[in-house]
C-alpha cells in the first residue's frame, strides 16, 4: 500500500517542487531543499532564491531494481546536479531521457517540469522537476 500524499503536503512542498527554490544564509551558503535553520552554521533568516534550471551532472549512478510504483519507469538514473549558480549549489534528482548503460556524469543537463508520482490511478498526481541531458539541435541555443 502506498503512502497517501495529501493536497495540503503538496502545497506546503510547492516553493521546491514547482519553482526550484532555495535557501540562502547570511554567509553566503545555501540549502537545497530550503529550511529555516543553516544545518552547518546554525543561522536564521534566510534569503529564498532561485535555482538556475541548467547544471552539469557530478555524480550518476543507475538504479536497477526499483518500487512497484514506479516499475515502467526502470531501470532509472539518480544523479547529483551542481547547478550553474555562483554557489555551485548542488540537488539530487532524477535523469530522464536517459540511456541506463550510459555515464552521464559530466555532462550538461536542464531541470525538466514532469510527473514524479501519483498515489493510485485515481490519486493525487504530483508533479515537478527532473533533469534530462543538453543533447541535439533543441539544446543548441538554449
Amino acid at each position: 500500500m502506498s503512502e497517501t500524499i495529501f493536497p495540503p503536503r503538496i502545497k506546503r512542498r510547492s516553493e521546491v517542487l514547482y519553482h526550484l527554490k532555495a535557501a540562502k544564509f547570511p554567509s553566503g551558503h545555501v540549502v537545497y531543499p530550503p529550511c529555516e535553520i543553516d544545518p552547518e552554521t546554525g543561522e536564521t533568516d534566510p534569503e529564498y532564491i532561485q535555482l538556475p534550471k541548467t547544471g552539469t551532472v557530478v555524480v550518476d549512478t543507475v538504479q536497477r531494481i526499483v518500487p512497484s510504483w514506479m516499475v515502467l519507469n526502470g531501470p532509472y538514473h539518480v544523479v547529483v546536479v551542481e547547478c550553474d549558480d555562483d554557489n555551485h549549489t548542488r540537488l539530487m534528482s532524477q535523469l530522464t531521457g536517459a540511456d541506463p548503460d550510459t555515464d552521464y556524469t559530466g555532462w550538461r543537463v536542464q531541470a525538466r517540469f514532469r510527473r514524479l508520482n501519483a498515489n493510485e490511478p485515481e490519486g493525487t498526481i504530483v508533479y515537478g522537476f527532473k533533469w534530462e541531458p543538453m543533447v541535439g539541435p533543441a539544446y543548441l541555443h538554449t
